[in-house]
């Protein structure tokens, strides 16, 4: 495998070299020796990088609520771990998920936070696998990588959800890296064991969608190989064939037997929890076959066709801008080796998966994120290069800089005024949104013209009148600058203003998707959305355990199934506390219990066979992203703000008997025959 990034390449991987002073023995005695510890920059950079990383994955970890799918693949698990749960659900379909999720419910407790901690551990282990590529990349492009997906919303919203998609991510960069030490140290026997191990955790361990990206990356490897081969004589001076020779050569002497001898062990210890549960084997199974179904089925229910894809357009536009153009300068100054085209194949394939996939959901816009993020890496690095600088003062003053050390500042100084500019372009993109609200659907541009004259669509007017000055005054800015410092300066302070905006922007849609609008039914990133009320109904139940059973969760209680109220799905997980809840098909069933919970019925229709007091309480609401009017689109975008957040409710009531309610005594409930 090559690395053809040319001569910037090569300086780059050159300032990697640690530079160490050291104190010749001879000249201080024994006792005067000291050792002097270095710590670099670059270490306080990613160790300030790694800690705002944890802390964003890790805050408020524990208020969001669960999601359907989260609390799903958690009960199955706890189901499991703890026995005496409620209910039944089926049995995992990851078996990274559940050897996870397995020893920190035992050490933990099962609760949102100990759910999600499995994902965070793998999410904090993708920001720092770039590190690995730094010896073949460059210290640079190492560190842009490694930012570029702490930045990442659509990485860090599956960073903090109880779900083992962010494991085919960790398992197939782990597998690249591998792949290529063996390409530059075929004689070492440790590279391919490891891959192997990697190979078999992306397969068999992580997620559904494992074996579908573990094709991916096999496919484009391949593909990329042939894509070389065919240019071979112009770049190697050499036929294709003798490429594809080497490759069977290594490929033929390959330990295949050890192996797969070493991914098997692997798999076991895992898929076993380290020897404890054998029947923890048999969720390899189960993830094969939710893998082929994925083919014809769709994850959740509702989930629009080619949502991996769309949600890539949603969440990191701009950086598939940014990594587009990288690609087109690639291109065209021909400065694409084998690495780049393995990853420009693992993107062109992540989006087909994306799009045709039937199972994909918004989470798989990280395959494509990945092998984007390494291309986008080598433009960034450009716009922070020193080139160098002719300076047009005057007609008759002009200075040149060949080394670019003189003038670093102008792209930087310019660069901070690109982005305070973007900073005031969005804000009125925002006011814009919000006053095509105000315009009622169905009018004709001369309606909706007319309606601007109005006093309500001041702001709207003023916002739109300012977001085309600003437009002018960044243009005009920009060729000043062209004019004075030259169109590469120019251009790499656009480009520092745009990365710094693009970073930050990020970082607040990760956190406002995963956060702020995860009970939002306007968000795109969730099919149902679970409703902050669904806590009350715990809440309730404790208030209630307090009064019936001195605080501990040992209320009887009658659940009957139905619409939402599944034992494997949210109301499930709020009732996991409880082991005395008895799951039943009907109200028939439930009747003349002292705690019920119903789904959603006509009250006038049900009889449960004496005096009741219920409350309801919303749990779920259906996704409104799937259906947004053109005139929403720019608020929808920017702020998640639709005309109408009325979307469909489920939710579950409880009812409590009117002796419960009032507190009775259990003597005297005995006496007059209620249990």
């Amino acid at each position: 495998m090559e690395t053809e990034y040319g001569g910037r390449m090569q300086a780059i991987t050159n300032d990697a070299a640690v530079n160490e002073t050291t104190i010749d023995d001879a000249v201080l005695p024994t006792t005067a020796r000291t050792t002097q510890v270095l710590i670099s920059w670059e270490v306080v950079a990613y160790v300030v990088l790694f800690t705002i990383a944890f802390l964003l994955r890790i805050a408020d970890l524990d208020v969001v609520p669960m999601t359907e799918v989260e609390a799903r693949t958690s009960l199955q698990t706890l189901q499991i771990v703890a026995p005496h749960t409620p209910g039944v659900a089926a049995a995992p379909d990851s078996p990274m998920q559940f050897f996870l999720q397995g020893v920190i419910f035992s050490g933990m407790g099962a609760s949102e936070l100990s759910a999600r901690l499995g994902s965070v551990l793998g999410g904090m282990l993708l920001v720092m696998l770039p590190l690995l590529f730094r010896s073949f990349l460059g210290r640079d492009r190492a560190f842009i990588v490694s930012l570029l997906f702490v930045a990442s919303p659509v990485i860090f919203t599956i960073t903090r959800q109880a779900d083992a998609f962010i494991w085919t991510g960790v398992f197939a960069l782990l597998l690249v890296w591998l792949v290529v030490k063996w390409s530059q140290e075929p004689e070492r026997a440790a590279w391919p064991m490891a891959a192997a191990v990697a190979a078999a955790g992306l397969v068999l361990l992580s997620h559904p969608g494992g074996p579908l990206l573990a094709v991916i990356l096999l496919v484009a490897a391949w593909g990329a190989l042939w894509w070389t081969a065919l240019n071979a004589p112009e770049e190697r001076d050499e036929p294709g064939n003798v490429l594809f020779g080497q490759v069977k050569q290594h490929l033929a002497a390959l330990p295949w037997q050890s192996m797969a001898g070493v991914a098997a062990l692997f798999v076991v210890i895992v898929g076993s929890v380290l020897m404890l549960y054998p029947s923890g084997l048999g969720h390899i199974g189960n993830l094969l076959a939710a893998a082929l179904s994925g083919l014809v089925r769709p994850a959740t229910a509702g989930m629009p066709f080619g949502a991996g894809f769309t949600a890539l357009l949603i969440y990191e536009l701009g950086f598939v801008v940014l990594a587009a153009i990288a690609v087109a300068m690639m291109l065209l100054q021909r400065r694409v080796g084998y690495w780049h085209r393995f990853l420009i194949l693992w993107t062109a394939l992540a989006v087909l998966a994306g799009i045709f996939y039937r199972a994909a959901t918004p989470a798989y816009a990280m395959w494509i994120v990945l092998p984007l993020a390494f291309l986008a890496a080598d433009l960034v690095v450009d716009f922070f290069l020193n080139h160098p600088i002719t300076v047009y003062w005057t007609e008759g003053l002009v200075e040149t800089d060949e080394s670019g050390q003189r003038f670093w500042w102008v792209k930087y100084v310019i660069g901070l005024l690109v982005f305070g500019v973007l900073i005031v372009i969005s804000v009125h993109l925002k006011e814009i949104g919000r006053g095509m609200l105000s315009i009622p659907l169905g009018y004709t541009v001369g309606d909706a013209f007319s309606m601007l004259r109005e006093p309500m669509m001041n702001d709207f007017r003023y916002s739109l009148m300012f977001f085309f000055i600003t437009l002018l005054f960044i243009v005009i800015s920009l060729l000043l600058v062209a004019s004075i410092w030259g169109n590469r300066s120019m251009l790499q302070a656009l480009g520092v203003g745009f990365f710094i905006f693009l970073i930050g922007t990020n970082l607040g849609g990760g956190w406002q998707t995963a956060v702020v609008h995860a009970s939002n039914p306007a968000e795109y990133w969730y099919s149902m959305v679970t409703n902050p009320d669904a806590y009350l109904l715990r809440q309730t139940l404790y208030e209630v355990s307090e009064r019936e059973t001195q605080g501990e969760p040992l209320l009887d209680i009658v659940a009957a199934r139905g619409g939402v109220l599944e034992e494997d799905g949210v109301v499930g997980w709020l009732l996991r506390d409880y082991p005395n809840t008895r799951y039943v098909g009907s109200s028939i069933e439930a009747a003349r219990s002292g705690i019920i919970l119903m789904p959603d019925t006509d009250v006038q229709m049900l009889n449960l066979g004496g005096d009741y007091v219920g409350q309801r309480f919303v749990i779920q609401q259906n996704s409104l992203a799937y259906t947004v009017p053109p005139l929403d689109w720019l608020a929808w975008i920017g702020q998640r703000r639709l005309r109408s957040d009325v979307a469909n409710e489920q939710g579950v009531t409880l009812w409590l008997r009117q002796d419960v309610y009032n507190a009775i005594p259990q003597e005297d409930r005995q006496r007059i025959g209620l249990q």
